[in-house]
């Protein structure tokens, strides 16, 4: 059956490659959001509201309070699609053990990976955020979902090692940033979630529904991307440490500036081996992250663009810089031509968010985008 699961995978993959190239055959549209977010402001009072649906594969949702009520929050508004989502990576991890096992170090590798990812967790568990973990058994409590299974599948992020595409650069005066979540698992409902939390800075996520984590995310000062960086920076790798889509939340919900990041990233415990974008509206930078060093890689006081990219990607995306003058000329050729996000695509440019998911027959950087005010949604 997972051969059949891979094949039908790379078959997609390969239709939307061509599909790129015929993009004058489908016009990628900018939609604006401006009617789901006055509707979804105006229920802003009540603490319990539903989803709001912006399509069959993406959720707006808008928490409040403190993390253990946001996650009841969360569970209660999602609970069928979690479910749904959390059955489905269950079996997808379930039936690919022998592929992602071998990623495991082996003092954690057992038989089934799920034992694996459970003795990992053990040693984890102290790095880790108390905020995040707060929010898990919010949503476990709301959806009757085993805490532990959250955590287990949250956690095998943290060995995929999947290298995603992060880039900044100033357009007009104002800074673009973009991430895009590259990873070949089934096809998954995203939440574009606002968290608000009690005593901290509201920030914006966008994840699929079963991971809690941010990888992409972004508040009135700051957008976070983070990617998997493939040269050792120490002698060993290390995989104990706060995970990067935990430290994520912290540095979104209290960090006004690229400095003040660097200084809660400097002395945090972290994990090998990562490659981080930071910006804050004024300046970018892009970070390598391991256990025992913390080097800022790229600049953009000191080069126009900031990006990372696979070496196999790098040639492509050069071809195509000349596309990033604009929103528009980055949806209809930059994304496309570059085959940019197999899951979804975050761009910020001033106070908007472009996001765009994949669907059932199309991947993001061949889907619609939908366009969001960060002040609105956190308002």
């Amino acid at each position: 059956m997972q051969i059949i699961f891979w094949i039908c995978y790379y078959v997609k993959c390969f239709i939307n490659m061509v599909y790129a190239l015929t993009k004058t055959l489908y016009n990628r549209y900018i939609l604006h959001s401006k009617n789901y977010v006055k509707k979804f402001l105006s229920h802003n009072k009540t603490k319990y509201k539903p989803k709001i649906k912006i399509n069959d594969y993406l959720y707006l949702i808008k928490l409040s309070g403190n993390y253990y009520s946001m996650g009841k929050q969360y569970g209660i508004k999602t609970k069928t699609i979690i479910k749904r989502d959390k059955e489905i990576m269950t079996n997808f991890i379930i039936k690919n053990q022998t592929i992602f096992n071998k990623k495991i170090p082996k003092k954690y590798r057992e038989n089934n990976i799920f034992i694996s990812l459970k003795k990992y967790a053990k040693d984890l568990v102290k790095y880790m955020n108390k905020d995040i973990l707060e929010f898990t058994k919010g949503v476990a409590y709301s959806t009757n979902i085993d805490y532990n299974e959250l955590i287990y599948i949250n956690l095998f992020t943290d060995i995929t090692d999947n290298h995603c595409i992060l880039l900044s650069k100033k357009i007009n005066g104002k800074t673009f940033n973009m991430r895009t979540l590259d990873f070949g698992i089934p096809l998954l409902t995203h939440c574009l979630t606002v968290f608000k939390p009690k005593n901290k800075k509201p920030y914006i996520n966008l994840a699929p529904s079963i991971f809690f984590g941010c990888c992409t995310g972004v508040s009135e000062t700051i957008f976070f991307g983070e990617s998997f960086y493939d040269i050792a920076l120490d002698n060993q790798i290390s995989i104990n440490g706060m995970p990067y889509h935990h430290f994520s939340h912290l540095i979104l919900s209290e960090c006004e500036t690229i400095d003040d990041a660097n200084k809660l990233l400097s002395n945090l415990d972290r994990k090998s081996n990562l490659q981080l974008l930071i910006s804050d509206r004024q300046k970018s930078k892009m970070y390598l992250s391991s256990k025992n060093k913390f080097l800022v890689q790229q600049d953009s006081d000191k080069q126009d663009i900031i990006f990372s990219v696979t070496p196999n990607e790098k040639s492509n995306f050069n071809k195509n810089f000349h596309y990033l003058d604009s929103i528009q000329n980055i949806i209809d050729f930059f994304i496309p031509n570059t085959k940019s996000g197999e899951l979804h695509i975050m761009m910020n440019y001033g106070d908007n968010l472009y996001i765009s998911v994949t669907t059932k027959f199309f991947q993001s950087y061949n889907n619609n985008f939908y366009k969001f005010s960060i002040k609105k949604l956190i308002k």
